[in-house]
This record gives C-alpha cells, structure tokens and sequence, in this order.
C-alpha cells in the first residue's frame, strides 16, 4: 500500500473508531479494455484495508465515463442499464449494508457507517 493510499486510509476510518464499519467502497479502482481489466493505481488496496481494519465487505465500482456522465445528465447509471455491472454492484451494496445493520442492531449496537476508499490520486488533489 502506498504510503498515501495508507494515510487516506488511517484518516478515513480513524474518524469513526467505535462506529462499526459494515463495507469499504474501492472507487475507480479499474477499468476494462481489450477485454481486460486494468488497474491504473495498484491493485489490491481494498483487500488490505479490509483486512487490517477488519471489515466485513469490499465493493469496487470501475472507471466507466459513462457512470459520471449519466448522473451528470440527471439519470443515473443505475436507471439507465439496470442489468449492468455497476447496477448489480450497487443493489448487492444496499443489500448488504441492510443486513448488517439488521445483525448489529440485534446485537444492541446502532451507529453504522459505510467507508469509502479513496483513490491515491483522489487523496492526491485534497
């Protein structure tokens, strides 16, 4: 992990200690091309953070120009190709940040958050 992708990291999930974390969110963590996948910033940032902080689920969402452009335009990925990759991704998000919280709240505890990780180039510009 790079010593930038590490601090995003640290900050992000040391903002919210003792606040369960239910899933961590890779964005633009690739993009495909000639029938390939490509990763412009590393590969496996997502899997380490998940496992030194102990979350539970990790979710990538590809660099797809079209994903930034639909929202743009007002109809959002997700309304545009509801069969797609990005959509089945964001419905197995939602369906996994209810069921934890369905699990923590049995378990008497009530603050969720959901992490994002940013991209070092992301973290780069702030």
């Amino acid at each position: 992990m790079s010593e930038l992708g590490s601090y995003s990291t640290w900050n992000i999930t040391g903002t919210y200690r003792g606040v369960p974390c239910v899933a961590a969110i890779e964005n633009m963590s690739h993009f495909d091309a000639d029938g390939k996948s490509h990763y412009p910033f590393g590969k496996g940032l997502g899997s380490e953070v998940v496992k030194q902080f102990g979350i539970p689920n990790l979710f990538d969402f590809p660099i797809r120009p079209t994903l930034s452009a639909s929202g743009d335009r007002g109809v959002p990925e997700v309304v545009a190709d509801p069969l797609g990759e990005v959509s089945k991704t964001f419905q197995e998000l939602g369906i996994c940040v209810v069921q934890q919280c369905a699990k923590i709240h049995q378990q008497g505890m009530f603050e969720v958050q959901v992490v994002r990780i940013l991209l070092k180039l992301t973290a780069y510009h702030n």
